[in-house]
């Protein structure tokens, strides 16, 4: 049997596989994800307004996204997500790219999450191109 975390991270990733959506319900009031690099997307978001403005930067660059979860691992404090990403661009580019995702737990959610992706660059530049 999986942990609760482990299946927390599978709903997450079930619930969010297409389109830009974040299953907020999922995550605390106040957490904190912070998303890598250096493209228009990059920096701290804080809270459910803070999930709310991420979504809509994502919303303004792509007409679609889609998380491919490969594997979820997880215990009472710490978990990860390890999942492909593919996006298009409203101009019509696409982008295929590797993430992983590390999050904190606290009170069943999700509470903080870092980002880490296999080639930032190409992504930064998909994303600001």
């Amino acid at each position: 049997m999986a942990h609760p975390n482990e299946e927390l991270l599978r709903r997450e990733a079930q619930e969010s596989a297409s389109g830009a959506a974040l299953p907020r319900h999922l995550y605390t009031e106040d957490h904190v994800l912070h998303y890598p690099g250096r493209s228009r997307l990059a920096g701290e978001y804080r809270g459910q307004d803070g999930l709310t403005e991420f979504v809509a930067k994502i919303g303004e660059l792509a007409s679609s996204v889609e998380r491919d979860l490969h594997d979820a691992m997880a215990n009472d404090e710490h978990g990860v997500q390890l999942m492909t990403v593919r996006a298009e661009r409203k101009d019509g580019r696409r982008h295929e790219w590797q993430a992983v995702w590390v999050t904190h737990f606290r009170d069943g959610k999700i509470a903080e999450t870092w980002g880490h992706i296999q080639d930032q660059d190409a992504l930064d530049e998909f994303l600001d191109g």
